[in-house]
């Protein structure tokens, strides 16, 4: 991949130059040298290899599974003691994906791999994109300081801006006291562009809980964050400027002939192995890029399974009201635990622990066993607890669990939250209303876990307050139930359709087919009424019970026609809802009185 293009050639010929005539000559032997390196690339490297074109040489896909961000790292790079969440990348999605090794010489079987290009092109011969033009650029402030702060490289301080930036991002949690992953760094910009500001670089920024550092970090990491891929024993970022045959070439391979792998040279195996606490949030974030142009890329393989932790650990989860994670439980409400991890999974464990906390067992929980086993071949399993509810209300209990014997993660709590039982209740039970007036129905509700899911009955809606406005009088009742699935059967309510009862003045019972029967208004809206009309000298000159709007002004008696006049009318609705509230006496309430002038 040597001077294959404009930027290679000229800044090749310049360099020469230039140091030709500055007299640095032990400068422009490494020159030559490199000079030599791409003769053997381009005329005899590749005759001398040509045998193992065909079948030795790495493979990589980003298709179903592997095109999933959360799978890479879920089921191809974390080991065991590790768990991931919260996964996200950002780049274009054939900048990442998983990588086959075996038959290359990157020294990794197999893992993710990321590249700042197609990876379809780190397969020699491979057909993809080595550049994407969108964004043209970028200005990563962190991937340039970094690349800025390896002082070996004399243009450090000329990079200023990114291209083809691949950065994947995800919380973690370990079982043990550190974190470890392996991982090899290569490039095309080797052997040429050592020492230019073509540096292309690559970080692992690392932030949590007992890490201060200089790099930017997410939300919820307030402290900054380092970055942990260094050169070995040092401080130093790995760069092409940094490990190359001149500088750390311990740690450097050359891949002249791009046989197995099309990258011009690359790291040696690095593992990490950095300090955290066990049980502790922490952050990742892998990005690489390249610098000063889009030109020339660079991949970080990341090994499979690698992502671990040492040690024996617990935790404690909860899904507690449908919300899931953290370490509170309501009494009775969701589902609760111990998780129990092992980073040796060729070795059976069994793993013992003490159960202490303020929580009593059979008031507040129910009994399960102070051990576990863990097969071979098995990295973690539950204990799971049932939670009782005691309908006191109290401060929050605790439940824990202390390994026995064990450096991890040896202390995991559940916290236990108190629930009153759930209750609720109409306000009224019943009301009474006259289309189109509407009616109001609320629910009062207490105790339980909010929120709370109200449903009435006949058409009634949700929620604890409606309006309903039925057509007839009807029965309405809600369910209760509550965000710990607990439920409640609201009492009926019901809501009468009755209109106010009006008196009619004039009667004309002559016959002539209007008005010859006494209707009052709004009467057929009661059940059984009764109704009463005196004289003017107060005799009962007509009564009924059950009153069907049927007296054609005959005695109820004599069948006689009564005279014209001036009749006293009292109307009874015998309702058990319509109230007269004008008046204080029941009785009264419960009537309705006026004047009658009887016409024919």
């Amino acid at each position: 991949m040597y001077l294959t293009n404009i930027r290679e050639y000229r800044s090749t010929r310049i360099t020469f130059y230039c140091l030709f005539i500055s007299g640095n000559y032990p400068v422009l032997l490494y020159v030559l040298w490199a000079i030599k390196e791409i003769l053997m690339k381009l005329f005899i490297a590749p005759l001398l290899l040509l045998p193992f074109l065909v079948t030795s040489q790495i493979s990589v896909s980003n298709t179903a599974p592997y095109d999933s961000e959360q799978y890479l790292v879920e089921d191809i790079l974390l080991g065991n003691g590790v768990s991931a969440s919260n996964i996200t990348f950002s780049g274009e999605p054939t900048q990442i994906g998983f990588f086959n090794g075996i038959s290359s010489n990157i020294g990794l079987d197999s893992g993710v791999v990321m590249y700042t290009a197609d990876i379809a092109t780190i397969v020699p011969g491979g057909t993809g994109t080595d550049d994407f033009s969108t964004p043209a650029s970028q200005t990563d402030s962190d991937l340039i300081t970094v690349a800025q702060s390896v002082t070996s490289n004399p243009s450090a301080n000329q990079i200023t801006e990114t291209h083809d930036l691949a950065d994947l991002n995800f919380d973690f949690q370990v079982v043990g006291d550190t974190v470890e992953f392996e991982f090899v760094f290569a490039s095309d910009e080797y052997l040429t562009y050592v020492n230019t500001q073509y540096n292309d670089v690559f970080s692992f920024f690392l932030s949590g809980p007992g890490i201060s550092g200089p790099y930017s970090s997410p939300a919820g990491f307030p402290n900054g964050a380092v970055n942990v891929a260094l050169i070995p024993n040092t401080t130093d970022p790995i760069t092409i400027s940094s490990v190359h045959p001149g500088l750390n070439s311990q740690y450097y391979i050359d891949n002249p002939a791009n046989t197995t792998v099309s990258l011009n040279g690359f790291t040696t195996v690095v593992k990490v192995k950095y300090p955290v606490e066990c049980g502790e949030n922490y952050h990742f974030r892998f990005a690489i890029a390249d610098c000063g142009d889009g030109a020339l890329a660079s991949a970080v393989f990341l090994k499979a399974g690698s992502l671990g932790s040492e040690g024996i650990g617990v935790s404690s989860f909860a899904n507690f009201a449908g919300v899931q994670g953290g370490n509170i439980i309501g009494e009775a409400c969701g589902q609760a635990g111990f998780v129990f991890s092992s980073s040796n999974v060729n070795e059976a464990d069994t793993i013992r622990f003490t159960i202490s906390g303020n929580a009593e067992m059979y008031d507040d929980y129910l009994s399960f066993p102070d051990s576990i086993i863990l097969p071979v071949g098995v990295a973690s399993d539950t204990i799971w607890v049932t939670i009782l509810q005691d309908f006191l209300f109290e401060d929050i209990d605790t439940l824990q669990i202390t390994l026995l014997g064990n450096l991890g993660c040896n202390t995991a709590t559940l916290y236990i939250q108190s629930i009153d039982q759930l209750n609720a209740a109409l306000t009224v039970d019943s009301i009474n209303i006259c289309p189109p007036e509407t009616g109001q129905l609320v629910a009062e509700i207490s105790g339980g876990w909010q929120p709370y899911y109200v449903s009435w009955n006949n058409n009634g809606g949700l929620g604890d307050t409606v309006l309903v406005s039925p057509d007839i009088t009807t029965f309405y009742n809600a369910n209760v139930v509550d965000a710990c699935g607990s439920v409640r059967t609201l009492e009926t309510s019901e809501v009468w359709v009755q209109c106010p009862v009006a008196i009619a003045n004039v009667f004309t019972p002559n016959g002539d087919g209007v008005n010859d029967l006494y209707t009052a208004v709004n009467l057929d809206d009661y059940p059984h009424p009764t109704i009463t009309i005196y004289n003017r000298w107060g005799k009962i000159v007509y009564y009924m019970e059950d009153y069907q709007n049927d007296w054609n002004g005959t005695h109820y008696k004599s069948g006689d026609d009564l005279k014209e006049g001036v009749y006293y009318i009292v109307v009874s609705p015998n309702s058990p809802k319509y109230e007269y509230t004008e008046h204080e006496d029941t009785a009264i309430q419960r009537t309705i009185s006026g004047y009658l002038q009887l016409m024919r």
